[in-house]
């Protein structure tokens, strides 16, 4: 029985967050009109490879992740971002309220001190948040939170 437990909470429980948060971002962009629909752009502020992204996503919209492979200074875009999580969204989204920026940021709660002047600055609010695990570990938080443009209506 123990491990039956064990098996139930590890498949089930631990780190749905980032399933969690794509079917909330799917039923978004399901119920959103075509106008907001190419408006929705999603940002994901996590470390490599931390959600599913287009097999639980199944609709045409951008989506931006920290990227892996080592830039020509050697190192990662989600290393670079770590380093100044701030100056990095300045340079990649220097106005608030334009076209450009993303409808959706999606981050693990542990990077949200460190993000919340960019937030606050551009506007954004939290719209949703999801439990992902009861064992937090460096950049892996205990929840993923959504936060959406104050100019999106999704």
């Amino acid at each position: 029985i123990p491990q039956v437990l064990a098996a139930v909470y590890l498949g089930v429980v631990h780190q749905s967050g980032t399933v969690s948060v794509m079917s909330y971002l799917e039923s978004q962009a399901s119920s959103a009109s075509a106008q907001q629909l190419s408006k929705f752009k999603v940002l994901y502020l996590m470390p490599c490879h931390s959600t599913p992204y287009f097999s639980h996503l199944h609709h045409n919209i951008s989506m931006q992740f920290l990227t892996c492979p080592p830039l020509l200074s050697g190192r990662t875009e989600d290393a670079v971002f770590l380093e100044d999580p701030n100056a990095w969204l300045m340079a990649n989204f220097a106005v608030p309220s334009t076209a450009q920026n993303p409808s959706h940021v999606v981050l693990f709660d542990v990077l949200l001190p460190r993000v919340h002047h960019w937030l606050d600055l551009f506007r954004y609010r939290q719209c949703a948040s999801f439990f992902h695990t009861h064992f937090p570990d460096g950049r892996v938080g205990g929840e993923v939170l959504v936060f959406c443009s104050n100019s999106s209506n999704t």
